[in-house]
């Protein structure tokens, strides 16, 4: 019902596209898609290397949920190991377009970098090889594209904004990137939000291929079907607590917003907030200490939470 209601809002004809294009979020599915393959084939071929996914959220409740989002479905849609996924946190005061941590992702040799809720300057790529942009030649094989770029001297590094902070019309954010910004469609969509409309469908659109087989059908390109149930469990609860960060607990689930009240009920208001608060704060505290655990133990706790109904225990 959550999914297909915001479906009606991105599809609906004559309607204003929500939370961004169809278009855009096809782009982001497929890029999400490809960047799994890959990553999966450098990580088989050299398992001790450097992580070839790098995940930069923002440290407040709406940052760390889309990122815990996009984590989550890389690991349990596309089956990418945990070692090849690297979360970093930008520094107190920096931005993922300054020097510092420009050269920080440059350093971390990843080849996919994903900026989750930091804004969406518009300016020079995140890394120098990041201007060459994020597309790829679909006739070439993931594994083949892994192998060949894995021995180039220079090897290009594609990279993609999720966000919703204002991007003045024309500019198309840092260069070479693919940008996901959800500030011109009304109602806007959180960066948590956005991230789950874009992974939300992906966990159930092999459902019905599923059913005639075991519960968690392999398919074609990696991708895992998973229940409806399961994937309520796993990601509407992460989208309550970076929308409720965002906007607070009273935020009305109209359309074209999914309908996560029945979630929000089940969790209750009261809880939904005590958690946020805990997050933004512990979130405060990181920002002034420079603290890099954050959407780790926020991942940790929707992990235990996942057998049951409600959110007992604090993230943190």
């Amino acid at each position: 019902m959550a999914v297909a209601r915001a479906r009606e809002g991105v599809d609906g004809a004559g309607d204003l596209p929500w939370p961004v294009p169809a278009t855009a979020l096809a782009q982001g599915r497929r890029f999400i898609a490809r960047m799994a393959a890959v990553a999966k084939a450098c990580h088989a071929a050299d398992p001790t290397g450097p992580s070839p996914i790098l995940l930069l959220p923002d440290k407040d409740a709406d940052g760390l949920s889309a990122g815990a989002i996009l984590h989550r479905t890389l690991l349990r849609v596309y089956g990418v190991p945990d070692a090849a996924i690297r979360v970093h946190h930008v520094g107190r005061g920096a931005s993922p377009g300054s020097a510092a941590e420009r050269e920080a992702m440059t350093t971390s040799q990843a080849r996919w970098i994903v900026v989750l809720d930091q804004g969406s300057r518009h300016g020079p790529g995140l890394t120098v090889a990041a201007e060459r942009g994020w597309e790829w030649d679909d006739s070439e094989a993931p594994e083949e594209q892994a192998r060949r770029e894995m021995s180039d001297a220079e090897p290009r590094v594609r990279s993609l904004v999720i966000d919703h902070h204002h991007l003045a019309s024309g500019e198309v954010g840092p260069k070479g990137a693919l940008m996901l910004n959800a500030c011109a469609y009304e109602p806007v969509a959180t960066s948590a939000l956005l991230t789950w409309c874009i992974c939300r469908p992906l966990w159930t659109a092999a459902e019905s291929d599923a059913a005639a087989g075991p519960s968690q059908s392999q398919l074609a390109g990696g991708l895992v079907a998973h229940a409806e149930s399961e994937a309520q469990a796993a990601l509407d609860y992460l989208a309550l607590i970076g929308t409720c960060g965002d906007l607070g607990v009273q935020v009305k689930w109209a359309p074209p917003w999914p309908d996560l009240e029945p979630e929000l009920k089940r969790c209750t208001r009261k809880r939904i907030g005590e958690i946020v608060s805990a997050i933004n704060a512990r979130a405060y505290e990181a920002a002034r200490t420079c603290g890099c655990t954050l959407m780790p133990s926020l991942v940790q706790h929707v992990a235990r939470r996942d057998s049951t109904s409600r959110a007992r225990t604090s993230p943190f």
